[in-house]
């Protein structure tokens, strides 16, 4: 099954925050630069993060 998702969905799971501004669109703030800010970044596992998805997929499969 294909589930089209926003691709910015997986960030709040990352630890990668981010605000859709107005006329320019999203913005990752505090921007990932820096190894440092490479370290903050979370591993992404969509069970924890992101179980919405996974049920979503799990509807329209059985449909």
């Amino acid at each position: 099954v294909i589930l089209f998702s926003d691709i910015l969905t997986p960030l709040p799971g990352m630890n990668i925050p981010f605000d859709i501004v107005k006329g320019k669109g999203p913005i990752i703030d505090p921007q990932v630069r820096t190894a440092a800010d490479v370290e903050n970044v979370v591993e992404f596992c969509p069970e924890e993060a992101v179980p919405y998805v996974g049920e979503a997929l799990r509807i329209l499969r059985s449909e």
